[in-house]
């Protein structure tokens, strides 16, 4: 079972500022497909295992995941009284976060933003085409959310998993019956066993494939889906080292240490061990819009979407990258 710790984080202003975007036509060469991309007490509005956070442990004391999400073209940021405020492509309502909402992590998808309230009860809005932003189940208490292309996921107390909206594309059985981490692709998702092994399971986007589904060898600490592909920190080494499986992949870099890792449509970032971010996917794909070209400095978390990143700063602003003609490199000041 997944181990709920409480996240320190820094009480201070909430900034939201945006370096780096690069804006462009609403027609331009981007498909409409997805990038994506934790238990609440009575002390503490925010914890650290509440959403897909890729935690790698309790020596990461700077590290502050499930405050941030990015989905395609909208991103989310939980304030410090627990409300979010989300900008980028409103279609179908994803930034419209519901009136009076408190929530202990959030995550964000296709055109859908769900968040953990502090009960443990998810709360989603956005895309309703299959249920899924009306069809969450009731009265069911979840340790981590997860949100892909037209569905949600959660991990209960007893680390099983349910979910809800469309099982088109990702049968809601699980291969195995628990988990410690689970993680929404768009049309497939990942589950990360208590031996460190990953499961995949779902659709191909491909009739040849492009190896999403494909479980590694691992071990692994922790595991990101993004729209095709996915993306892991081995076990077993002084060097926490990435690796990824999947669709149109770049090597990530040798020999550098992750404390998280983010995938998105084509590229992958990372939150190294020294607290600042390296971006790949980018070298042998076009268009690039700047995706991994990450600013320089400190940062406590990052999260990708498509053709796009934000960061985490320590005085907890955020600073996003990439393509901007939904906004979503624009966060509200």
């Amino acid at each position: 079972m997944k181990k709920a710790t409480k996240l320190f984080f820094l009480f201070v202003s909430a900034t939201l500022v945006v370096v780096g975007c690069r804006d462009v036509d609403d027609d331009t060469a981007v498909d409409d497909d997805a990038a994506t991309d934790d238990d609440a007490d009575d002390d503490s509005w925010l914890q650290d295992d509440d959403v897909d956070d890729d935690t790698v442990g309790d020596d990461d004391e700077f590290f502050l995941p499930g405050r941030l999400t990015a989905g395609d073209y909208h991103a989310c940021f939980l304030q410090d009284d627990g409300t979010a405020v989300c900008w980028g492509n409103d279609s179908y309502g994803p930034t419209d976060v519901p009136p009076g909402g408190v929530y202990s992590a959030i995550d964000a998808g296709y055109f859908l933003t769900c968040g953990l309230d502090l009960q443990g009860k998810v709360d989603c809005w956005g895309a309703d085409f299959y249920g899924e932003s009306s069809n969450e189940p009731v009265g069911v208490v979840f340790t981590e959310i997860c949100v892909g292309g037209l569905y949600g996921c959660g991990l209960k107390a007893d680390s099983s998993i349910t979910c809800w909206g469309s099982d088109r594309f990702v049968p809601f059985t699980s291969p195995s019956p628990i988990y410690e981490h689970i993680t929404c692709g768009e049309h497939y998702m990942c589950g990360l066993l208590a031996d460190g092994s990953a499961e995949c399971w779902g659709y191909e986007d491909n009739p040849t494939g492009y190896g999403q589904l494909d479980d590694p060898a691992g071990p692994f600490i922790a595991i990101d889906a993004g729209e095709t592909h996915t993306c892991g920190i081995l076990a077993g080494s002084d060097v926490r080292q990435a690796y990824c499986w999947g669709y149109h992949l770049a090597a990530p870099p040798n020999n550098v240490s992750f404390i998280k890792l983010t995938s998105g449509s084509q590229h992958n970032c990372g939150l190294t061990v020294d607290y600042e971010i390296a971006c790949w996917g980018c070298e042998d794909w076009e268009p690039t819009f700047g995706q991994c070209e990450p600013p320089s400095g400190m940062f406590v978390d990052v999260v990708s979407g498509d053709y796009y990143s934000c960061g985490l700063r320590p005085d907890i602003s955020v600073e996003c990258w990439g393509i901007n003609n939904y906004g979503q490199c624009n966060p509200p000041l």
